[in-house]
């Protein structure tokens, strides 16, 4: 059986190890909250530890959950977006 886990960490992860909280939930930097939310609501119930007793699924819920509760908070967002930001200016 496939480890959600690590297949969902390590597809999102940006450059530097970071966690891409944006590609975790699927969702474009500029998703409205709605839209967030929803995107978060799918595997949130499909890995929800009560539900999936597959190795990883509760990791991998923690970390859709981090995503949910960073995206979902505008001040939270708002750093990561500038954090972002800068990370990629340096790479150039």
């Amino acid at each position: 059986m496939v480890n959600v886990y690590v297949s969902a960490s390590n597809l999102n992860k940006r450059g530097g190890g970071e966690s891409d909280w944006y590609g975790i939930l699927n969702v474009d930097p500029l998703a409205d909250y709605v839209t967030v939310k929803k995107q978060y609501k799918k595997p949130a119930l499909l890995l929800h530890p009560d539900k999936n007793k597959f190795n990883g699924a509760k990791e991998a819920f923690n970390l859709v959950f981090d995503a949910w509760s960073l995206l979902s908070d505008h001040s939270k967002r708002a750093a990561y977006d500038e954090q972002r930001k800068y990370k990629e200016q340096q790479q150039k």
